[in-house]
């Protein structure tokens, strides 16, 4: 299918004091199509949340955006308004947050929740507007929806609520969904079905999913295509099989390492260290100072994405060989 979502040459940054900038993201180049799932996966850190709410134009007052171009559909949402935006923001993206409670408003029941996001951006009657939460509600698996819609978010289950904020998000029909950690705050069973959920309403309707997530074996089971993020840059990218099957980075390989489904019975690893904070003035690998394979080169050059496979990107200057056993560089 055609194209959904550019992003070209992403950057977020604040400036803690004059003439001081610290970089949440650096130089993200993204891209979905319709019907494709693109996974970004990092440790927490990583700019995962600030790229997505880059995307939606959801940041702090004080963070300062920087993008060759950001566009869905061929339409550049840089330079439209607040009221332009809110035009885009829910017709044709919508967003599913990390907390679902946080996410809806307390004072307001669900109904209240549902039919104003649909009358803001479709218009029509109460009526119609409650029809519509009720066919949105029915659509995330959610029992006896004309009840549910009297009731406030305190009074449903943590799993009852992400799913409602599913709802809200798909109410209007839009294109794309970013879905922001939308597992962590539930128990296993929940968030298997929330998975589940969110692959079948795809499935049904064809919109592109942008998951952000730093649980690869999540990743494993929904992705198409994966974005890795280290220190707000994209480390390495590709599709699913390159990814977990051929990983070219270090960083990569340490995520995956660190799994224990996949320790098979010997010592779990662990990524020593923190990760930096990015400024402009050191081009160098972000990830040396914590990688076992790092050379004096990894310190000194400037280090860029760079084509390891078709379609398959890492940022490495000694990327592992494409098939080769783990170890150095393959050997």
């Amino acid at each position: 299918m055609g194209a959904c979502l550019r992003i070209d040459n992403l950057s977020v940054w604040f400036e803690p004091s004059p003439g001081q900038r610290q970089y949440a993201v650096r130089n993200v180049s993204l891209a979905a199509d319709h019907g494709e799932t693109l996974c970004i996966v990092g440790e927490s850190g990583s700019g995962k949340t600030m790229t997505a709410g880059a995307m939606m134009r959801l940041l702090p007052h004080n963070a300062t955006v920087e993008v060759g171009r950001l566009d869905i559909g061929g339409q550049e949402l840089m330079g439209l308004s607040e009221r332009e935006l809110c035009a885009v923001r829910g017709v044709r993206m919508g967003m599913v947050f990390q907390n679902p409670t946080a996410a809806l408003n307390p004072a307001f029941t669900i109904g209240n929740q549902l039919e104003e996001t649909w009358r803001s951006h479709r218009g029509g009657s109460r009526r119609e507007a409650r029809e519509r939460a009720i066919d949105s509600l029915n659509k995330v698996g959610i029992s006896a929806p004309e009840q549910r819609l009297a009731q406030y978010p305190h009074q449903l289950s943590g799993g009852l609520c992400q799913r409602v904020g599913i709802a809200l998000a798909l109410i209007c029909e839009p294109e794309i969904i970013i879905a922001d950690e939308p597992t962590t705050a539930l128990d296993v069973t929940t968030q298997a079905q929330i998975l589940r959920l969110l692959a079948d309403l795809q499935q049904k309707s064809g919109l592109a999913l942008i998951l952000i997530t730093h649980d690869l074996r999540i990743v494993s089971r929904m992705a198409d295509r994966v974005a890795v993020l280290y220190a707000g840059q994209i480390v390495e990218t590709g599709d699913r099989k390159a990814i977990f099957s051929n990983s070219a980075h270090p960083y990569t390989r340490a995520l995956l390492d660190s799994i224990p489904a996949s320790s098979n019975g010997r010592h779990l690893e662990t990524i020593a260290g923190t990760a930096p904070v990015l400024s402009y003035d050191d081009p160098a690998c972000a990830f040396r100072a914590r990688c076992k394979f790092a050379q004096e080169a990894c310190a000194s050059q400037p280090v860029e994405l760079q084509e390891v496979a078709d379609r398959h990107l890492a940022r490495c200057l000694f990327p592992f060989v494409a098939n080769a056993a783990r170890g150095p560089r393959g050997e």
